[in-house]
């Protein structure tokens, strides 16, 4: 996958899925979830989701709680908090406790945001609170960074640009050194968000290093939304910067992923119009 030898995974995942094992199906269904959405083809990659996603503890409870999670941020991030909050909730109901992946915490996190989203912001507040109480009870930086990214978030979500940097930067500081290819690992969202808000507030220099950073490391392979994306915001970045082969090549790559998918389509059509010569405006 992250070569983009599409051809070798789906035939590397197909064979897995006819494994007797049912760990190394999840394992299969996990890796096709993801492939869908680095195509841009989000519809088939929840459906794919809903069917590897049953009783939550059957197949390995730590891998089945990771990509319930995994959609539960998809779905955020692909406009539809509705559905992130109904799996975010599930995340917490039925997932076993396990400290890897703090699953009860994480569902917090996006269940906070989902709502903010759907304008229920009185629900936002309990959930504030119980992360502020663990961000204090806790020693160590996870729970004090996801508090000040959900800050950042919301800030960002409203149209506060300057606050949102402001948590966010602080958020940035607290991540982990850059990892090898593993679970899901903490710095793309927090990098795409920062850059996201480091444009909002016209700061396309510092808003490119963290897209930059974020599409150079393995660190993205399970955050396939954050990365293409960050293609596109860096192909606007060289655009506003009068740089039209750096546009287009980052551009070219954003359409490489998402060109025949069902995201975004009008940034797809924007990528596609600047890549085809038409003149910036």
């Amino acid at each position: 996958m992250l070569e983009e030898r599409w051809a070798d995974a789906d035939r590397l995942s197909g064979e897995a899925q006819r494994s007797a094992d049912p760990f190394t199906r999840l394992f299969s269904d996990a890796s096709r979830y993801t492939r869908a959405l680095y195509r841009g083809r989000s519809a088939e990659a929840f459906k794919t989701l809903d069917r590897a996603l049953g009783p939550m503890a059957t197949a390995g409870p730590t891998m089945a709680g990771i990509l319930a999670l995994g959609g539960a941020r998809s779905q955020l991030a692909a406009g539809n908090p509705a559905a992130a909050l109904a799996r975010a909730e599930r995340v917490g109901r039925e997932a076993p406790p396990d400290a890897f992946i703090a699953p009860a915490a994480a569902s917090r996190f996006l269940a906070a945001r989902a709502l903010a989203r759907l304008g229920r912001a009185a629900d936002v507040t309990p959930l504030m609170k119980a992360m502020e109480a663990a961000a204090n009870a806790d020693a160590g930086p996870r729970s004090k960074r996801r508090l000040l990214h959900l800050t950042g978030a919301l800030a960002l979500d409203r149209g506060d640009a300057v606050s949102a940097v402001t948590a966010l930067t602080a958020a940035e500081a607290l991540l982990p050194p850059r990892t090898s290819i593993g679970p899901p690992a903490s710095q793309p969202p927090v990098w795409f968000d920062l850059g996201s808000a480091l444009v909002a507030a016209g700061r396309d220099a510092e808003a490119a290093r963290r897209f930059e950073r974020l599409i150079t490391g393995v660190e993205r392979i399970h955050h396939p939304l954050e990365f293409v994306r960050s293609l596109y915001f860096l192909g606007q970045i060289a655009e506003r910067r009068r740089d039209m082969p750096k546009a287009r090549e980052h551009y070219q790559r954003f359409i490489s992923y998402w060109g025949d998918g069902d995201l975004d389509r009008d940034r797809v059509a924007h990528a596609k119009r600047v890549v085809g010569g038409s003149p910036i405006q």
